[in-house]
This record gives C-alpha cells, sequence and structure tokens, in this order.
C-alpha cells in the first residue's frame, strides 16, 4: 500500500464567518494516487486548493499529516514541498456581464440583442450572477463570463 503524501482531518474553509464552503471535511490522497475535485461552478474546488497551497487563510483543521508525520500547517517543510499553477485570465475583473456582453457586441458591430443575452445567462444558469463583477466570481463562472 502507498504512503500516505496528504491526510487532513476536520478541515472548515470559509469567506464569511459561519458560512462554510468545507466544514469538518477529511481528505486523504496517498503517494502516486491520481484524484479529481469535481463539483458545480463556485462549489469550492479552487478554494479548497487554494487554501492547501497557503494562499486562501479562512481555515481551521484538525490533524494535519504530511508525507506519513504529522506536522502544522504552517510547518516548514511543508511549506517548501507546495506548488500551485494559476492559468487565470484577468482581463476585464472589473466588469460585469452585463457590461462585458455589452463591449463584446460593440467591438463586432452586432446589433445589442437583449433576448439573445438572456438566453445566454440562463443557458450557463448564470442570472444570479450578472451584477457580479468578474474578480468577485469562481474560477469555474469566470470561465462562463467569457
Amino acid at each position: 500500500m502507498d504512503k500516505v503524501l496528504l491526510e487532513v482531518d476536520k478541515l472548515s474553509i470559509w469567506y464569511e464567518t459561519k458560512k462554510y464552503i468545507v466544514k469538518d471535511s477529511k481528505l486523504s490522497i496517498s503517494e502516486n494516487e491520481i484524484i479529481a475535485l469535481v463539483g458545480v461552478n463556485g462549489a469550492g474546488k479552487t478554494t479548497l486548493i487554494n487554501t492547501l497551497v497557503g494562499i486562501h487563510s479562512k481555515y481551521s483543521l484538525g490533524e494535519f499529516i504530511f508525507r506519513n508525520e504529522k506536522l502544522e500547517f504552517d510547518d516548514e517543510s511543508f511549506k517548501m514541498n507546495r506548488i500551485a499553477v494559476f492559468s487565470q485570465d484577468e482581463s476585464f475583473r472589473y466588469w460585469n456581464f452585463v457590461e462585458y456582453m455589452k463591449f463584446i457586441f460593440e467591438t463586432y458591430n452586432i446589433p445589442l440583442d437583449s433576448k439573445y443575452i438572456d438566453y445566454l445567462i440562463d443557458g450557463f444558469s448564470f442570472r444570479k450572477y450578472i451584477n457580479y463583477m468578474k474578480k468577485d466570481l469562481s474560477m469555474g463562472n469566470k470561465r462562463n463570463f467569457h
């Protein structure tokens, strides 16, 4: 059996107090194991990764094991082994969806068609996010933004 690469017990992650993205969860990854994080847009997949690599700081956890050794999450040996890859497009981060769509229509000299925009918004289940700035959306919803 492969050794435990990473194990986190009683992990809770939040943005606002008492509004948990993850609550009292356990994560266990063995060496040579391939895993996938699957969930709907906004479910917290990227936030979980950002927490584990040390970017997101609103979390609590119980036991933390790295390479079969109990450590503190802020332990230097663990920090030195963290890796993060970012491939986010940060264009238009202060625009909301409606502003962005108007820009696209104007750029390509397409007559503004509110019925078509509504069709896109509903097709991507994006209605509740149309007034959010791009910077405030989850990674998955940022992709829908484009």
